[in-house]
């Protein structure tokens, strides 16, 4: 209303003006913005303005800066930098290297735009994700963690425990009388019992980030309650008992820590068996006819030495099975604790795997063994006690007119995302892929995840332009890859509300395909995914999640549907795969079977939602035990590579250059370039194309997926690509057994 009045001041005064304007001689004429300091432009905006105000639904308007017609939600309030983009959170040491004076001086810390103090290197700062080089500031735009708790107190974020209580803001102190008293009434301190390993942990983490609170006067967001539903059960060395608390920064985003439930709180990703103790009817009534097979655990075929000790060990899971269904659901808290202490729980599968609960939307059965997400908010729920909901219905509960992220391109239908921590190598042939056509360049976004301005080596100014976050620390063959990935992903999905399909690929690749062939590939995940057999999974089967949820290895490089980005952006990766960081033989790394195994365990169909099919091609130098790809250095130069077999079995030497080497893969239609892979890795940056153009030799068109017709190429491959879809050694012999033809 002020608005409109303000406009219509402004419309009399131009009529004021055309009037004085018109009895001047034109010798004389007065310009508007001479007399009243206006635009003209202002005058057409002020007529179009007030004439729509009067029938415009008001309710329906959406500020420009949040695309919401709200700025806050039920959960909290998104924070943004005066340039447009998202404020993160960030260990202040990891901004070293954003401007040369840290190269040269030293890193001194930052500090901060809203008090003027110092941020050491070891403490927590809440910035944009441009870091120094923010557009909107000299020299970033960088906040404390007190003014952080500043933030979140104006904001007063509802954020939900997982007995559905709200979280109140306090200390550590405060935390630590009420989880203790808490903790007392329901574990005791018997040094006798069974739970002695089970430490009441004297430091507390953060549910979402595992931030560790090191100070009592520490701020955090706590359950006042902290009843047996509270606590969570953390494990990586030792078991310990962990209250539900949520860090300052944490609740400033979370909207990108969790999924949303519809009635506006917060959803827990849990696996099923750390929460069914607390709900009686799914531990006591809600039991599958057969448990689902023992993951992990597939053979190709029955060795011809019986092991002696197998008939005895499948007595002990009889009486386990046994044991567990005689346990009721009083003493479920009591059962669970000492199985997870007496690192036996995978003794109990049979029997466990077969509790389940049903999705609250589409009625899908989840067993103990997969991840589930949880609301308790029982003024919103009041007759479905614990509200259920696979991953699946959880991704599609937030409103989909709220918007996260204000800088978005609501264009972009393809997202890449470059995992660079060096910088891009080829950065000027992707420019040029880019400019090669112009509609389809507006319809794919790029975001980077690299490192400090100052330390890439390659593509500076190519990553600077298209960064989507602030630097993470990553170490090779650590967790701390895939959770970076995660963290990007995320800010990608608020940055491209309406992308379809979310490439994941490293600095050194190059396109194999047009931006229009990439635009016209199947809207599917696309992820050369393996399930891990009882070969293959001899170290992986002594972590816990390796006892109870089936793994699958895969290449780093992917392609994912909007849907499954969305299941895995707020997977708790850190708190579930702690114990799995390491690289195991004939699996790999983190990276190579998070994604995979994660969307398995959320109930994906790995064999129908997911096209196993690589998306970035290489070769492997010949060097024993070494199945790193070569980093080709020069277009001409030959180099000596193995001759593998789509399983990766060595036949044995080829020499050839990336020249020789592109044309004849793009010639050869069993390699499906263009059909299935559509980038090449590793090329160095001293590799010069000059004139040559990669992606102008593919000839292969991509694959039709039209379910309305029945029609799936990617499941069985057209006859001119001289190839068969990928099929597990199960999916083989179930095959086969009835007489199937193989795909």
């Amino acid at each position: 209303e002020e608005t409109r009045q303000y406009y219509q001041r402004n419309l009399r005064k131009f009529g004021e003006l055309k009037q004085k304007m018109a009895d001047l001689p034109e010798s004389d004429e007065t310009s508007i913005e001479t007399g009243l300091g206006l635009n003209p432009y202002d005058e057409i905006y002020a007529q179009e303005f007030t004439s729509c105000v009067d029938s415009a639904d008001l309710s329906q308007w959406q500020c420009r800066f949040h695309h919401t017609r709200k700025p806050t939600t039920q959960q909290g309030q998104r924070h943004f930098c005066g340039c447009g983009k998202p404020m993160v959170q960030q260990l202040c040491g990891n901004a070293d290297g954003e401007v040369d004076t840290d190269l040269r001086d030293g890193f001194q810390g930052l500090w901060c735009n809203g008090c003027d103090s110092k941020i050491a290197s070891h403490q927590t700062v809440f910035r944009c994700i441009m870091g120094a080089r923010c557009p909107a500031t000299d020299d970033g735009n960088e906040y404390c963690v007190q003014c952080m708790l500043a933030m979140v107190a104006h904001a007063q974020p509802q954020i939900r425990c997982l007995c559905g209580d709200t979280l109140l803001l306090g200390t550590v102190h405060d935390m630590k009388q009420v989880f203790h008293a808490a903790a007392d009434d329901s574990v005791g301190d018997d040094e006798c019992s069974s739970q002695r390993r089970i430490k009441k942990t004297s430091s507390y983490r953060c549910a979402w980030c595992l931030h560790k609170f090191s100070h009592k006067q520490d701020a955090l967001y706590y359950c006042a309650r902290q009843t047996q539903s509270c606590l969570r059960v953390l494990r990586k060395h030792l078991l310990r008992l962990q209250p539900f608390v949520v860090c300052v920064a944490c609740a400033l985003q979370t909207e990108d820590m969790t999924q949303q439930c519809s009635c506006g709180s917060n959803l827990h990703c849990r696996l099923l068996a750390d929460w069914m103790y607390n709900d009686g009817v799914c531990y006591d009534q809600n039991r599958l006819q057969s448990a689902p097979p023992v993951p992990n655990t597939f053979r190709a075929s029955h060795s011809k030495h019986k092991n002696s000790h197998s008939k005895p060990k499948h007595n002990n899971r009889e009486e386990s099975s046994a044991a567990a269904a005689a346990c009721s659901s009083e003493s479920a808290y009591d059962f669970y604790v000492q199985r997870r202490c007496n690192d036996d729980e995978d003794q109990f599968y049979d029997e466990q795997s077969r509790k389940y609960v049903q999705c609250a939307s589409c009625a899908t059965v989840i067993n103990a063994y997969q991840f589930v997400f949880i609301c308790n908010h029982r003024e919103a729920h009041p007759h479905d006690g614990t509200h259920y909901l696979c991953a699946a219905c959880a991704v599609q509960q937030r409103p989909q007119n709220t918007a996260l992220f204000p800088d978005r391109d609501e264009h972009v239908e393809i997202c890449i995302l470059f995992v660079a921590h060096d910088g891009i190598a080829q950065s000027q042939l992707w420019r040029q892929w880019l400019a090669e056509n112009a509609e389809m360049a507006s319809k794919i976004g790029i975001s980077v995840q690299c490192n400090n301005y100052e330390t890439l080596k390659h593509g500076r100014e190519f990553a600077e332009e298209y960064r989507i976050d602030v630097q993470r620390p990553t170490e090779w063959g650590k967790l701390t890859v895939p959770l970076t990935i995660q963290k990007s992903l995320q800010l990608s999905l608020r940055r491209f509300p309406k992308c379809r399909r979310f490439y994941v690929v490293s600095g050194r690749e190059i396109p194999l395909v047009s931006a229009q062939h990439l635009y016209a590939m199947p809207d599917k995940t696309q992820l050369m995914a393996k399930k891990i057999t009882q070969k293959t999974a001899t170290k992986l089967r002594k972590t816990r999640l390796g006892k109870l949820v089936q793994f699958y290895s895969h290449h780093a490089a992917m392609c994912l549907s909007r849907t499954h980005v969305e299941i895995i952006s707020t997977a708790p990766w850190k708190e579930y795969f702690a114990e799995s960081d390491h690289i195991y033989e004939h699996v790999g790394a983190p990276d190579e079977f998070i994604v995979g195994t994660t969307l398995h365990a959320m109930g994906v169909d790995m064999r129908r939602d997911v096209w196993r099919e690589v998306t970035t091609d290489f070769e492997i130098p010949t060097i024993k035990r070494v199945r790193h790809p070569i980093n080709w250095e020069s277009l001409h130069a030959p180099v000596e590579f193995w001759r593998v077999s789509d399983t990766l079995e060595i036949q044995g030497k080829e020499r050839k250059c990336l020249k020789q080497l592109l044309v004849e893969r793009y010639g050869d239609a069993s390699k499906l370039w263009g059909y299935g892979p559509c980038f090449f890795r590793k090329v160095s940056a001293s590799v010069k194309f000059g004139s040559f153009v990669p992606w102008k030799l593919c000839t292969l068109k991509p694959p039709i997926v039209d379910h309305e017709k029945g029609i799936d190429e990617t499941l069985q491959y057209r006859a001119d690509v001289d190839a068969t879809a990928y099929m597990d050694l199960d999916e083989i012999q179930e095959t086969t057994a009835v007489g199937g033809a193989l795909w």
